[in-house]
């Protein structure tokens, strides 16, 4: 018997035992295999698109999340900037106000030594006074004569007014 020989009757039956096995395979799990086949291809697709509106919902829930940081972040901003415009104006109102505290205490002072200055030039002609009267009281005592009187009451009063 030759091993490589082909011979036609076996080849013919062997070829109709595969076709029937190809058959009763079709009609027993065939038509439920290409239909679970199918199903599952289907339900690969719906998963793929569920997964695609997914991907696209959580794209748009972060881009709209990024929007509202982008916004808090400008409302951030704009306050710090208003606080600061803020503190910058009361801090130049207490500068004004002590610079008017200043020139009012300045003021104050100013007028308070114009008044002791007053009343010590007061003072000071009052003494004088006092003894422009002393001397004229000793002048009267001591009556010397009438030009030296006037003499001496000149140079005291020329003495008073440069006071």
């Amino acid at each position: 018997m030759d091993f490589l020989s082909v011979q036609p009757g076996l080849l013919f039956w062997s070829i109709i035992n595969f076709l029937f096995f190809l058959v009763v395979l079709y009609f027993i799990g065939g038509k439920n295999f290409i239909k679970n086949i199918n199903e599952r291809e289907s339900l690969i697709q719906s998963a793929l698109s569920q997964a695609d509106e997914k991907k696209e919902t959580m794209e748009r829930l972060a881009n709209e999340h990024a929007q509202k940081m982008l916004e808090a972040q400008n409302v951030i901003d704009e306050t710090i900037k208003k606080a600061k415009e803020q503190s910058l104006l009361q801090a130049q109102q207490i500068i004004d106000e002590a610079k008017k505290q200043k020139e009012n205490i300045i003021n104050d002072a100013t007028a308070e030594i114009e008044r002791n200055k007053k009343v010590a030039l007061q003072s000071i002609k009052t003494e004088v006074a006092d003894l422009v009267m002393s001397a004229t009281e000793k002048i009267i005592e001591n009556k010397l004569d009438k030009e030296k009187d006037k003499e001496l009451i000149d140079k005291y009063l020329v003495a008073l007014s440069k006071n």
